[in-house]
């Protein structure tokens, strides 16, 4: 499990507590019985177990944690979102849930009566907490069909339909790619170009700023890599926007100093190394978190 407060929950929740973290631990087991301390039993994806404890460390009782998993119930405030497609069978996960909802990696961003531009919207998770944290509108991009289908059902489920508006497309500079239409993606993949696929439109903040007639909005950046593409845009058009944060994948050179070029006040997080398979090189993961500093009469 790899830390002793996750080890504390398994012991508080399940009878079995020392075999669920020993197979987690050590072995590749896809699923595993687990007996709760109220004397239910369960055979659950690994997967689930893991999503499981973010939760009833937030206080919420094991069965009804487990219910809420298996309906893909995610709790928000006093109530409930659903999203589907971030947790499955055969241990499948996508987006970045737990982070967004029970963490909050994005409660920087003051989004209330603003529009946000959110790149790298994955299966729309993003795009939903910022409507219901206040947006007026939020203007999504992702570029993979697999993680885009998965985006409108989550909007069009929670009845955000008119306040998010989802685009099949990427971000970096004017044009169009082809894309893998058959990819199952996730919260980590990269935009790839393919020889063959379905060609999606790729847009930059200006034209997107032209488009939507944008000032005072926010923007919101994790997408694997393309957020150094920012560094090609006109300090002008990165004036348009008061707030950003992005999630930078090969450490802060050249956005940072982009962003304070750009009249922003910028401060970033400490990068952790990250050695993922499907990347180019060793990822250097943080934030960023930038506020468009205010003109002096």
């Amino acid at each position: 499990m790899g830390t002793l407060e996750n080890m504390k929950l398994l012991m508080k929740n399940f009878k079995n507590w020392l075999g669920i973290g020993l197979r987690i631990k050590f072995t590749q087991t896809k699923q595993l019985k687990v007996v709760l301390r109220s004397g239910e039993n369960y055979v659950l994806w690994r997967n689930y177990i893991l999503a499981l404890l973010p939760l009833v460390k937030k206080g919420m009782i094991a069965n009804y944690a487990i219910t809420c998993l298996l309906e893909d119930k995610i709790p928000f405030g006093h109530d409930f979102v659903i999203i589907h497609g971030w947790i499955g069978e055969n241990n499948k996960s996508n987006g970045d849930v737990i982070d967004v909802f029970l963490n909050e990696d994005y409660r920087f961003l003051d989004v209330k009566d603003r529009v946000v531009v959110d790149i790298g919207a994955n299966i729309g998770d993003s795009a939903i907490y910022f409507a219901l944290n206040g947006a007026t509108k939020v203007i999504s991009l992702e570029p993979y069909p697999y993680s885009f289908a998965f985006a409108v059902k989550n909007v069009k489920e929670n009845n955000l339909d008119e306040r998010i508006l989802l685009l099949n497309a990427g971000y970096g500079r004017d044009g169009t790619e082809l894309v893998n239409e058959n990819l199952e993606s996730n919260h980590s993949t990269a935009l790839e170009p393919v020889e063959n696929g379905r060609r999606i439109i790729i847009y930059s903040l200006k034209t997107l700023v032209e488009k939507f007639k944008l000032d005072g909005a926010v923007l919101k950046m994790d997408c694997e890599g393309c957020e150094y593409d920012l560094c090609n845009e006109d300090e002008e058009v990165l004036r348009r926007f008061s707030e950003v944060q992005i999630e930078y994948h090969y450490g802060v050179k050249g956005l940072v100093e982009k962003l304070r070029k750009s009249g922003f006040n910028v401060k970033h997080t400490k990068s952790r190394r990250i050695f993922y398979p499907g990347a180019e090189k060793p990822m250097m993961l943080g934030y960023i978190y930038a506020i468009k500093q205010r003109q002096q009469d």
